[in-house]
Parts: structure tokens; sequence; C-alpha cells
């Protein structure tokens, strides 16, 4: 095993129990590279890396994903697993900056095996079951790295076992699940998510699972399948619950269609508890509340989290503020 091997090899080692989200090679001015590791709390800057080191680190990374080796300008992603880490897949995205310096960053994807979903209030989690049974958008917000993935293959592996039929429309498919169809978008192949979704509508399945709402094509057709009459989950970064209308009409849903298949909203983060282990704290809003600005509030929830001696008093001081 190469120097680089074992190096890559021991920082996944090392960091794999603190939930491991990310690692970052990043250029500096002198040209080395400093080494980030993003946890599931904070980001660690490690070591100072040569240039060499950190140029062999990211040729091996774009190697395993099959990337372009000698491109070091153009963006490029990709992915690929190790087989001493068979739980993770690894996936990568490269560019380069106006000096022709490249970063690249290395995000860590657990399979649905290890990833088990974890709530201060489980009641959340099973009344959101109930309410996914019924056809409609039904959309998971929050930031990057607060858990709406593994929440929303929660609810899916939650329907399939009620003998739904589910199909999933993602790009990149981040967790393999067997028990699902998983389509995956390419638009080298034309397969984007609206066409896939088109197709996906022929399969007839009881349940669409679209990975992320990223642009307005995307969106529009999203609303098509629920007004068709099925239910879809999906994902969407925002800043709380009501921030969601707010992106879907900017992105230029028509506000009808929206108010006629929206079903519910679910906003979530991931907050210590009193070990430090990571759960998952909601807030839920369903029917006309959506529109009408009523339902669960951020800070009520956090406050009934703190009365139950579930988080610590700095943890409540650090979230309070999130305006969901």
């Amino acid at each position: 095993m190469s120097t680089v091997q074992t190096f890559f090899k021991q920082i996944i080692t090392e960091y794999l129990e603190t939930n491991l989200s990310d690692i970052y090679f990043v250029p500096l001015a002198s040209g080395e590279y400093q080494l980030m590791i993003r946890t599931s709390t904070k980001v660690i800057k490690k070591n100072i890396l040569s240039t060499a080191m950190g140029s062999q680190l990211i040729t091996y990374l774009k190697f395993l994903a099959n990337l372009d080796v000698t491109e070091r300008r153009r963006p490029q992603t990709g992915h690929f697993t190790l087989s001493d880490f068979e739980q993770i897949n690894f996936r990568i995205s490269t560019v380069g900056d106006y000096q022709q310096r490249e970063t690249l960053v290395c995000r860590f994807i657990y399979e649905s095996h290890a990833l088990e979903p974890s709530y201060f209030f489980p009641e959340q989690f099973n009344r959101l079951i109930k309410r996914t049974e019924q056809p409609g958008l039904h959309i998971l917000a929050g930031p990057m790295g607060s858990g709406k993935t593994t929440t929303m293959y929660g609810l899916a592996q939650a329907l399939v076992e009620r003998n739904k039929i589910v199909l999933t429309i993602e790009d990149p498919v981040e967790i393999n699940n067997p028990n699902l169809i998983q389509l995956q978008v390419n638009d080298t192949a034309n397969m984007t998510y609206a066409n896939l979704i088109k197709s996906g509508l022929r399969h007839r399945p009881d349940v669409f699972v679209i990975g992320e709402i990223r642009d307005t094509q995307t969106a529009q057709a999203t609303i098509h399948a629920a007004l068709s009459g099925h239910t879809v989950l999906t994902t969407i970064h925002a800043l709380s619950a009501d921030n969601v209308n707010m992106r879907l009409l900017e992105m230029g849903v028509n506000r009808a269609y929206l108010s006629a298949s929206l079903q519910s909203i679910t906003y979530q983060r991931l907050l210590p508890d009193l070990k430090s282990n990571l759960r998952a704290l909601q807030v839920q809003i369903y029917g006309h509340d959506i529109w009408e600005n009523t339902g669960e509030k951020w800070h009520e929830k956090l406050v009934e989290a703190l009365a139950a001696n579930k988080i610590t008093t700095t943890t409540f001081a650090n979230f309070k503020t999130l305006d969901a």
C-alpha cells in the first residue's frame, strides 16, 4: 500500500466515529495544501500537506473516481468505494481556481444499514410516516448535513414495508437500497430530473422520491408528479420552514399548483443530546398551516426539548435564534 493510500485510510479510521462527512484539500498561497475535516458538529483544520503530497492525494482520489487526472481547471465530479469501508460511498468534487490551483472535496455517504434515524421525539417520525401515506408533496427542509436524506430514506423504507412501490430519482444515488427502484440523473444521456419523472410516471409507482429540488425545471416536474395523485418525497435547502414556500415561488412554481399539491413541510436540524450524540429535532407543518403561518414553531420545539432534559442549555442557546 502506497503512502498516499495509507494516509487517506488513516484519516477515515481516525474520524469515522465522529460522523465524518467531508474531507477538504484546499491550496494555500505557499503552494502547500490545507487538510480539513468536517464532522457532524464542526470543521477541524488538520495537517498542512506539502505540494507533492497534496497533489498526489488529489490525483489518487480522482483516479479512484475515474476522473481525468490531467484536468486541473474544469469542475469534475465522481464517486468510488473502498473495500475497507464498504458502508461508505465516496463522492468527490474538484475545481481549479483562477490561479489553476485545484481544490478537492470528498464527501462521505453512508449506506442505509449504517444510518439509523434518531430523533429527540420519535413520535414526530411516526406521525410523518402516517402523513406521507397520503398523496401529495411532502418536503424535508434544512441546511446541508441536517439529516434530510436519512429521514427521507427512512420514510421510503417505512412505505415499502406498507406494500408501497417506491421509485427514487437522485443526482447521484446516495444510499443504495434494494427495496427501492432507484434511478440516477445523467445529463449527458438526457436523463434529467424532469425526463426521469416523466418516465417514472409510466412505471406507476405509489411513491416518488426526488433527491433534491434545485431548479425551476425540477420543481415544476415535482409538482406535476404530486398533482397526478402520487406521494412525492423531496428535499430542499432552506433556512426555515417558512422559507420553503418562498423558495419554490421564486423558482417560478405556480402558487395555485403549489397550494393544491403541498401537504407537509418538515424542517429538521441535528442537535447534540446530553451525551453529545446527534439527534434530529423537527418542526412539522401540515395543510392550511403552511399558508397561514401557524403550526409548530422551532423555538417551541426547542423549549420542549430543553424542558424534557433532552438537550443542554448551551445547545438551546446555540440554536434558539433559528427562525423555523
